[in-house]
This record gives structure tokens, C-alpha cells and sequence, in this order.
């Protein structure tokens, strides 16, 4: 009687594909769903924590800036990476009016911005974001190349590059 017992609970062939298929189905139906949010759904990111975060102010058509602010004279800095900054902002003033500007709490209309006054030079991502557009202006990328790189640096996902 026993054997018998243990006979009816293991599953048949059939049983098992059964279960099989239902596992599957619920998996990509479960896949789809995830799939809709991202992509159909416009709140889904903020669904899911991970709103994007919107990007600061720059100007598209350096013209829409003009005239471009005066910034301050790098001599004033001592040689490194906070006199290269400065530099670039005085030589290079129609890239970086097309640079967004990822300091923490800025309010500013573009990176250009940061090197009218001293506010850069307590700030790491100014310096940094300045010296990258004019690394890669040398290297003959375009303004908006150089805001795709910066961009995709300073997205809140890569918070380490932060402060």
C-alpha cells in the first residue's frame, strides 16, 4: 500500500512538462511586464528608482550666449589643473558656454559660467569638466561630442565621479 501511495505523488511525464511550461510562461510574462515599464511606461523609470535625472543648462548654438562673460585671468592660479581650467574657459569660451555644468546645487547657464568668478576653483567637477572639453577640443571633437562625453560621465549612475 505504501508503494502505491508513493506512486500517485511523484508527477507523470505530462505533469512535469506541464509545470515546465507554466514556469516559463509566467517568466516572460513576468520579462514582458518588466519590458512594458521601461519602455511604453513614462513613469516606469521613477516605478522602478531610477528617474532619470535631468541635465543641466547649456547653450545648444554658442551665439545664444554672446557676448560671452569674461572670465578670470589663469595667471592668477598657480600652474595644475586649476590654471589649465581657467585657461580653457578664456581660450575656449564657445566650447564650454555648450557644456552643462554638474556641480552639485549650480544654477548656472553652462560650464563657462563657473570661471567668471572663483566659484570653480572650489570645485573638483568644474576643473575637471573644463580640462576634458579641452582635452578632447584638441583631439578635434565637436562641442556636442564633448557634451555626449560629459554627459555620460557625470550621469548620476557614475556618482564616484563626483565630489
Amino acid at each position: 500500500m505504501n508503494s502505491r501511495r508513493l506512486r500517485r505523488l511523484r508527477p507523470t511525464l505530462a505533469e512535469s512538462k506541464t509545470a515546465i511550461a507554466l514556469s516559463l510562461f509566467l517568466l516572460l510574462l513576468f520579462a514582458s511586464f518588466i519590458i512594458y515599464i521601461f519602455v511604453s511606461d513614462p513613469l516606469g523609470p521613477i516605478f522602478m528608482g531610477l528617474e532619470k535625472q535631468p541635465i543641466p543648462a547649456y547653450f545648444k548654438d554658442p551665439r545664444d550666449a554672446a557676448p560671452f562673460p569674461p572670465t578670470l585671468d589663469p595667471i592668477l592660479f598657480e600652474s595644475g589643473p586649476m590654471r589649465d581650467a581657467y585657461s580653457a574657459a578664456k581660450q575656449w569660451p564657445e566650447i564650454l558656454v555648450q557644456q552643462p555644468c554638474y556641480c552639485p546645487g549650480s544654477h548656472l547657464r553652462s560650464l563657462l559660467d563657473c570661471f567668471v568668478g572663483f566659484e570653480a576653483t572650489s570645485c573638483v567637477i568644474c576643473v575637471n569638466e573644463a580640462t576634458l572639453a579641452a582635452r578632447l577640443h584638441q583631439q578635434g571633437k565637436t562641442a556636442s561630442e564633448i557634451r555626449a562625453n560629459i554627459i555620460r560621465q557625470y550621469t548620476p549612475t557614475s556618482a564616484s565621479q563626483r565630489r
